[in-house]
């Protein structure tokens, strides 16, 4: 019986570590989604490696889902004239690390369908915004 209330503790922690990871996995996308700190690149950096370390373990699909968020995350943000300009750029230049993760998990057609979307989405917002 003590094996049982071990698991089921390590269970508890583990799932309230999960929902900790959440929330700061969309608490610090929410901060670089409104540019609260333009002047700080390392934010940006930091919130792709939480997204990557919040997707390690998760089945594939889930990554798919984790993955293209963070890429819309920077997406939003680069079209928000409200931000700086130098924090839109950034965000700019650190597409290619979400859509380079993509492409590493899609398989079938479906998936590569919805990474040719991506790729789209990035080509025409980012001409529309930066020409």
């Amino acid at each position: 019986m003590n094996a049982s209330l071990l698991s089921y503790n390590e269970l508890i922690r583990q799932l309230s570590s999960a929902q900790a990871d959440i929330a700061v996995f969309k608490s610090v996308g929410e901060i670089v989604r409104q540019g609260q700190l333009p002047d700080s690149p390392e934010l940006l950096t930091h919130y792709l490696e939480i997204g990557r370390c919040y997707a390690a373990n998760k089945s594939k699909s889930l990554q798919i889902k984790i993955y293209t968020s963070i890429l819309d995350t920077l997406l939003d943000t680069i079209c928000d004239h409200c931000i700086a300009v130098q924090w839109r750029q950034l965000c700019l230049d650190n597409c290619y690390r979400p859509l380079s993760i993509l492409e590493t998990l899609v398989i079938s057609d479906q998936e590569k369908n919805h990474l040719q979307q991506q790729y789209y989405k990035l080509s025409a917002l980012s001409h529309y915004f930066y020409q």
